[in-house]
């Protein structure tokens, strides 16, 4: 005898099933496509910013091009080292995050004596000269590259015996776009003019037991980024309300400043080249630009010691 009710509740308990394996098949679809971003930690590691990178997170993208992002571009870090000039009392590595792309070196309260960390931006402290010097090859940015962020480095060689005076770093505010007005200022009056001006507040500590420092852009701006242009018919208006990455040494003794260096670590959207630095193939469909901004700094200043 056929029994209604029985294969009612059969194809009720089949229903029942499959609704049951379709909600556990989204929701591992659902934890696959977030697992990633769930397991990355909201800030950066400030011993990695130390050290003048952004982290696994961020550094595993370099040398792919976003499948959503402007077409032909490769996401590269770009790194440059100068050191200070011997016989200084203070020293103080600079950078602005605009489309001068221009980082520095001064000492003391002079002009004259700084000393250009990347010779592919602009010079606006001599001849505004656009040709790259001392960089030979491709590994150097152009008018038309993209910068996302950037690190500024300390790279104190000086001996624990030497290791004289304080270390002063911030992300710091301004209200002139020359070199030689706010240059000498950073060098010179670090309490003024970085702890006194820095965004989110600047960071001092004793030279002797600093392992590492760094100033950080806070995060890669994919919305907004600065287009290179170092070109001196192109470099106006100046950028004056961008913020100055600023590291200062004071308090150094004897001849011992010129083994105090600074590395800026730029990381840019990069134009194709023909090779090297930026050799283009095809969009990585893995790879779209939100990715980079899963993380921030929770301070632009990282200090080690």
């Amino acid at each position: 005898m056929y029994d209604a009710k029985s294969d009612y509740d059969q194809k009720s308990g089949d229903s029942d099933m499959s609704h049951k394996v379709e909600m556990k098949e989204m929701r591992d679809m659902l934890e696959k496509l977030t697992g990633d971003k769930a397991s990355i930690p909201t800030f950066f590691d400030p011993k990695d910013l130390a050290q003048g990178t952004y982290g696994p997170h961020i550094d595993k993208y370099l040398g792919r091009s976003p499948s959503d992002g402007p077409a032909g571009y490769i996401f590269q870090k770009v790194t440059y080292s100068a050191g200070a000039v011997a016989s200084k009392t203070n020293v103080a590595g600079m950078y602005k995050l605009s489309p001068d792309h221009m980082g520095y070196i001064y000492h003391d309260a002079e002009t004259g004596t700084e000393v250009r960390i990347n010779g592919d931006g602009a010079d606006l402290a001599g001849s505004a000269d656009p040709t790259p010097a001392g960089i030979s090859g491709e590994a150097k940015l152009v008018p038309g590259d993209m910068i996302l962020g950037a690190i500024l480095q300390l790279v104190d060689t000086r001996s624990s015996d030497n290791r004289t005076g304080f270390v002063t770093a911030g992300l710091v505010s301004n209200d002139s776009a020359v070199p030689d007005t706010y240059g000498p200022e950073l060098a010179n009056d670090p309490s003024n003019f970085i702890t006194g001006s820095a965004i989110s507040g600047g960071r001092t500590h004793a030279a002797n037991g600093l392992k590492a420092c760094s100033v950080a852009s806070p995060n890669l701006n994919i919305y907004r980024p600065f287009v290179v242009a170092t070109a001196a018919s192109d470099l106006l208006p100046a950028y004056i309300g961008a913020p100055i990455s600023a590291i200062n040494v004071s308090g150094c003794t004897g001849s011992t400043s010129s083994q105090i260096r600074f590395v800026l670590n730029v990381y840019a959207l990069v134009g194709a080249r023909q090779k090297t630095i930026s050799h283009y193939t095809q969009a990585d469909p893995s790879f779209k630009m939100e990715c980079l901004t899963r993380q921030l700094t929770e301070h632009p200043v990282s200090m080690i010691h």
